[in-house]
């Protein structure tokens, strides 16, 4: 784990991923079979390298769960979420789509008033 540290700045998730692809493919899961463990992500946190905490587009869990409930349609936890995070609003897809962009893009009317 201390090669994720030991990466350069910005460049930790292509070396996570290269390890995953190319390396082991089974490097996450093994962290899934300890009872306690500190996984890749806890270790580089700890280490002030929250860039692993995206994905290879540069989104955050919370982007991509904000994502997710606009194109369900789920407008409670849409609510929800925006009650506690409204900056995440401005979160922005690959493609340059906001949460409202897909919500009116996969017609989710719910989530579009939200």
């Amino acid at each position: 784990m201390e090669q994720l540290v030991d990466a350069p700045q910005g460049e930790e998730i292509d070396f996570l991923y290269s390890v995953i692809r190319h390396q082991d493919p089974d490097f996450l899961r093994a962290f899934d079979q300890r009872q306690f463990a500190d996984t890749p992500l806890h270790f580089a946190a700890d280490n002030g390298r929250t860039q692993l905490a995206m994905n290879p587009d540069g989104l955050t869990a919370d982007d991509l769960a904000l994502h997710y409930a606009a194109e369900t349609d789920d407008a409670d936890l849409l609510e929800e979420f925006l009650l506690r995070c409204p900056k995440s609003i401005e979160e922005l897809t690959a493609r340059g789509e906001s949460a409202v962009h897909l919500a009116v893009k996969y017609e989710k009317l719910a989530a579009f008033r939200v």
